[in-house]
């Protein structure tokens, strides 16, 4: 069912999926290949709409069932990708339409709940495979970069995920999020357009040459460890309203763990938390630091963190200035004193 969040007054649509492959090489099975997801097309919101259309090719033929115009998608009835006879070197392409309306959109790719299924193995496969879990995610390799509708990879067209030596599923589609359009690709999909998500697949191992665009995949290296498998993972498209949400990142970042050289853990700083000269105990500058990256302070530590070594001379530092700070009242006051 559609899924539809709130997130500070803002409507964000979650468009679920499940894509299904089920690789058969030499014998049969019905185990289930995939299942579907449906849209929530927003009518009757203010906020965000969002509505999606999809070609698929399969070894160069077109895909009727797998395709579909503008439309609510019908659970159970419309599939991106449902294969159950998938053989090495098999590929396919597949164009996502993403048409936002109301207002401009950040628009996030994410994968979740990635399962291999075993599904009983044949004679070849228990020769090679003594494990109990599938292996299909792990010889599956994806792509997927912003289309200019064509679904024809190009030079400079923005890679969204693969397009490396890590490109099976298992890495790229376990629990990951990627950016369609957001703050780090510099801008949001605008009111009113439509965009477009390419992804290939391969069944074996997929070459992408970035600086040609040639694309290629060679099923030879796959053996019989994956006969029979199969694997499934959820798929979201998050749309979240750009004008309401300036900044907006599909990840947010996360700030490496704090240890200092000796490798013991950072303690906060003794100068709100962030330091902008030698001893860290000048704030002179709150909120930032004084080196060029503007994200370690001169001690080679983020900003807010000092070693545990440090952070003692700080507090020795601290009640020195206290102790100097009482005398000199002590000393102005008896002076206001004399002349009264």
């Amino acid at each position: 069912m559609p899924k539809t969040y709130y997130q500070r007054g803002i409507k964000i649509t979650l468009l679920l999926a499940v894509f299904g492959f089920l690789l058969v090489m030499f014998v049969a099975n019905g185990a289930n290949a995939g299942y579907t997801f449906a849209t929530k097309n927003g009518q009757g919101q203010t906020g965000l709409e969002l509505k999606v259309d999809s070609t698929t090719i399969y070894n160069g033929v077109l895909q009727p069932a797998l395709s579909w115009e503008l439309k609510n998608l019908v659970p159970g009835v419309d599939h991106f990708f449902n294969f159950d006879d998938i053989k090495p070197g098999d590929m396919g392409r597949h164009n996502i339409s993403l048409h936002v309306k109301k207002n401009s959109a950040y628009v996030c790719l994410d994968f979740n709940n990635l399962q291999d299924f075993e599904n009983g193995m044949n004679e070849p496969e228990s020769i090679v495979d003594n494990l109990s879990s599938g292996e299909l995610s792990k010889n599956l390799e994806f792509f997927a970069w912003r289309d200019d509708g064509d679904n024809v990879f190009e030079k400079n067209e923005k890679v969204i995920f693969g397009g490396n030596a890590t490109e099976t599923a298992n890495i790229l589609l376990s629990s990951t999020t990627y950016a369609v359009a957001d703050a780090n690709t510099g801008n949001s999909c605008a009111v009113n357009s439509t965009n477009y998500v390419g992804i290939i697949w391969c069944a074996g191992d997929l070459k992408v040459d970035l600086t040609t665009a040639n694309v290629t995949c060679d099923g030879s290296g796959l053996g019989n460890v994956i006969q029979t498998d199969s694997m499934t993972v959820d798929v979201v498209l998050r749309a979240v309203q750009a004008n309401s949400n300036q900044g907006f990142k599909c990840k947010k970042d996360v700030k490496p763990e704090c240890k200092d050289k000796n490798g013991k853990k950072c303690e906060p700083k003794g100068n709100n938390g962030h330091g902008n000269d030698g001893d860290h105990n000048d704030d002179s500058n709150p909120g930032n630091s004084n080196d060029e990256d503007d994200y370690t302070d001169d001690d080679g530590l983020p900003p807010g963190q000092v070693d545990s070594e440090h952070f003692e001379k700080v507090k020795e530092t601290k009640n020195l200035v206290e102790q100097i700070r009482d005398k000199v009242n002590g000393l102005r006051n008896s002076l206001f004193g004399r002349h009264s």
